[in-house]
């Protein structure tokens, strides 16, 4: 393990956290769309045995997704607890510029061996000794890195000025480690004295049960204490760092995949497009289809900024708007819209290109900044418009029954959320939207 670079003072240390909330959420990104590609028993080309080992990759392949969700969201108290705003921006696919530590490729792919190699290559931990799980990557994340060609074409890795200022990292654990010294101050800098100048009560996550319910685990952050305990607990999730013999690590769970499918391999996922653009995305229902998912995650983008920013705890506020965030931030955005959306889509042709289109994840550049909100009614005009693109791609005659009931679910959700937040609500005008709806199906 080398010596992890030295952050001095506030500012890179807000620097280092972004980028580290950048890499969590983006290869995050990759992950989930990895698993909504895995193909289900009873669809072509894949046999019930096949079936079952595919439905096992996916469920470990989305628990580490979740841990990422975690990750994200611990980096984020932290950034709030130093007194830094909350930050939930990063670049588009295919990433254009290098992240240190990591010099390798984040691309949307399929699950396969080709992007199981870089998820492996992403978790790998400093230092593999043989016996630990997993097995030594050092070879397969050699063939990983970029060519020297793409990493010219890629421009300066993350956070790196004309001058080369800045800390450098080798690894994703160097960089957790650099921020657990700045965070205790181990080398007395003045730049890190008083860092915990936040207030804990603005972290959302702490009156929020999620463990359970969902696998992932949060805490607020406080100060040096709890702090490096959500440091630790990235460490020993992701790389393993100072886990106990057979703790299956985000690294052992990719290696037990691909040496699973490198044993004895099948077609486990649907042939979509590499990193799904326009250019390789053709087809009008799959436009269409793309277009509602990419609204639908930013909408959930500005919920998330927006609940950390405005956040009011519970036992203060039991209803309002900071509920209402709540409520539709976690749990139903992701896995009752973005996932069914996600799902269609690479089992839609992606047109002239051949193969399946997929989510893309995209930023717009108009919706860069993120900027949180406290008005209610943009969240409500965002969720109608959500509405009417999935109505938009109703219209092609495909899929119509799981779309009606992704809209019939929005409609649910935004009904949830306006009474929540106190606005009056028409039922009937939000069910209206759903192709079909009638008085008795609401």
């Amino acid at each position: 393990m080398t010596a992890p670079s030295v952050i001095e003072d506030r500012g890179q240390l807000v620097s280092v956290l972004h980028e580290v909330a950048e890499i969590e959420h983006t290869v995050m990104c990759q992950y989930l769309t990895a698993a909504f590609t895995v193909k289900r028993a009873g669809e072509a080309g894949i046999s019930a045995a096949q079936a079952e080992r595919a439905r096992r990759a996916q469920a470990n392949v989305l628990k580490v997704a979740r841990q990422e969700m975690e990750h994200l969201a611990l980096v984020n108290n932290l950034l709030v607890a130093i007194g830094a705003q909350p930050h939930f921006w990063r670049p588009n696919f295919p990433v254009r510029y290098r992240y240190f530590p990591l010099d390798l490729a984040f691309s949307l792919q399929p699950l396969g061996l080709a992007s199981l190699a870089r998820f492996v290559c992403f978790e790998r931990p400093d230092d593999w000794e043989r016996g630990e799980c997993g097995f030594d990557p050092s070879k397969l994340c050699a063939e990983q890195k970029m060519s020297p060609e793409v990493r010219a074409s890629v421009g300066p890795p993350r956070g790196r000025g004309p001058g080369g200022q800045g800390p450098v990292f080798e690894t994703v654990e160097d960089i957790l480690l650099a921020v657990r010294d700045a965070v205790n101050n181990v080398g007395h800098h003045p730049g890190l004295e008083d860092l915990f100048i936040g207030h804990p009560q603005k972290e959302p996550v702490k009156n929020f049960a999620l463990g359970f319910a969902m696998n992932i685990f949060e805490f607020t952050v406080s100060g040096p204490r709890t702090a490096s305990a959500a440091l630790d607990l990235m460490l020993l999730q992701g790389e393993g760092a100072r886990a106990q013999p057979g703790f299956m690590t985000h690294f052992c769970t990719f290696c037990a995949i691909y040496k699973d499918l490198e044993r004895e391999p099948f077609e486990l996922a649907w042939d979509m497009v590499e990193n799904p653009r326009a250019q390789n995305v053709t087809d009008a229902y799959a436009r269409d289809l793309t277009a509602a998912f990419s609204f639908s995650y930013v909408t959930l983008l500005y919920m998330l900024v927006s609940w950390y920013t405005y956040f009011r705890p519970e036992r203060a506020q039991p209803a309002g708007f900071s509920a209402a965030l709540q409520q539709m931030a976690i749990g139903p955005m992701m896995t009752m819209v973005l996932r069914p959306i996600g799902e269609l889509l690479v089992r839609s042709p992606a047109g002239t290109a051949g193969g399946n289109a997929g989510p893309n994840w995209d930023i717009p550049e108009a919706d860069a900044a993120l900027a949180p909100t406290d008005d209610p009614l943009f969240f409500m005009s965002r969720l109608e418009h959500m509405s009417e693109l999935l109505v938009t791609a109703y219209g092609h005659g495909r899929d119509q029954a799981q779309l009606r009931y992704i809209l019939e679910t929005m409609a649910r959700l935004a009904v949830d959320f306006a009474r929540i937040s106190g606005l009056a609500v028409d039922d009937r005008a939000l069910f209206g939207r759903v192709p079909g709806a009638t008085e008795a199906g609401q």
